[in-house]
């Protein structure tokens, strides 16, 4: 196993994202410390990562194998707000051309709310200068803090990131796409931004993924009414990003009810079928959780076939920790992977797992 320590002496590294290059090297994308002399402790910056296939830190990668990227200065919300406003790295994909796509947060500028974000390394690691504004492109909503989850590269070289933001005590969710240069697609959604009430109070998405016909079918959870969660799938047009009103049972979100607790869905895989497959939490108390794998048809109705009302739960320990983060089909569409984590004895441990089934 791998394992390096971008930033000695303190324990606040978080990755998120890893691909492949087309030779088998590894890339990886984290959210580190600020290293510098910074007043604040809380500061953060994105660090990519790349490991060669025998498992070492690639030193002819950005410098000594890492590049790592000051995207902009933390910055505390004024007090009463405990709020830092700092980089961080989410999703990473490599493109056709071996270069690195980065999902990431950053401050905007002359403010102190979160911008969405994409930056784009050389196959080498270095900012491309061709891409955005030194291969930054930050995408601004109404002025408002932004919380990107995922990124992926479309097959038409488009980049399509997602996530949500609040505005008028609403979470909504987002989708913007960009083009090879880094500039919002203005074909997609408005200006680039596809955004809209989708649910009364919450809606966000996590992940996404594409059915047969190219369609965009999202993981996330959100809530209509009430103070809990539910698991939730929404579809958007690849092409002019307009959300399908038509699917799922509530304004076009398909929702998996029935569960008194806060529950979600954290990242979604599309099955051969174009039944759509989401993976995360259903939680059996307040304080406990379950794994969960959870299937919607391919128009985003819980799949009653599968396990009970569309989910099946996985109680792996008696700890209270039990989630499932990824999933993913076999190039054979015959098996699902997922990984995520479980509790232990005792129940505040846990561990890492997989598990893989046939196709539902």
């Amino acid at each position: 196993w791998f394992s390096h320590n971008v930033a000695v002496g303190a324990s606040a590294e978080l990755p998120y994202g890893i691909d492949l290059q087309s030779d088998g090297r590894i890339v990886v994308a984290e959210t580190v410390e600020h290293g510098g002399a910074t007043a604040d402790p809380r500061d953060r910056d994105v660090a990519v990562l790349r490991i060669t296939a025998s498992g070492m830190l690639d030193s002819t990668f950005a410098t000594g194998g890492v590049a790592l990227l000051d995207l902009s200065d933390g910055e505390a919300e004024p007090p009463p707000s405990t709020v830092y406003v700092a980089d961080s790295a989410r999703n990473l994909e490599v493109d056709a051309l071996d270069r690195i796509v980065v999902a990431v947060g950053l401050k905007r500028a002359g403010a102190i709310d979160t911008d969405f974000g994409v930056v784009r390394l050389s196959p080498g690691g270095v900012l491309d200068p061709t891409f955005g504004i030194g291969g930054v492109a930050s995408v601004d909503i109404a002025n408002l803090s932004g919380t990107v989850r995922n990124l992926h590269i479309l097959p038409d070289g488009r980049i399509v990131a997602s996530g949500y933001y609040t505005e008028a005590n609403i979470i909504r969710p987002v989708m913007y796409a960009l083009d090879d240069g880094g500039a919002l697609d203005t074909a997609f959604g408005t200006g680039g931004i596809s955004t809209d009430v989708a649910l009364a109070l919450q809606a966000e998405i996590n992940d996404f993924d594409a059915q047969s016909t190219g369609a965009l079918v999202t993981s996330g959870y959100g809530r209509d009414s009430g103070t809990t969660n539910d698991p939730i799938t929404m579809r958007y047009d690849a092409t002019t990003g307009v959300r399908d009103l038509t699917y799922g049972t509530t304004n076009g979100v398909g929702i998996l009810g029935g569960h008194a607790f806060a529950d979600n869905g954290r990242q979604v895989a599309v099955l051969p079928d174009d039944r759509v497959m989401l993976v995360g939490q259903l939680r059996s108390s307040g304080s406990l959780t379950d794994g969960a794998v959870m299937v919607f048809s391919e128009d985003g109705v819980p799949d009653a076939s599968f396990g009970t009302g569309g989910a099946e739960v996985f109680d792996l320990a008696d700890g209270i920790v039990d989630h499932y983060w990824g999933v993913e089909v076999d190039p054979r569409g015959e098996r699902v992977v997922v990984v995520g984590i479980g509790g232990t004895t005792p129940a505040t441990d846990d561990d890492g797992v997989v598990y893989r089934f046939p196709v539902p």
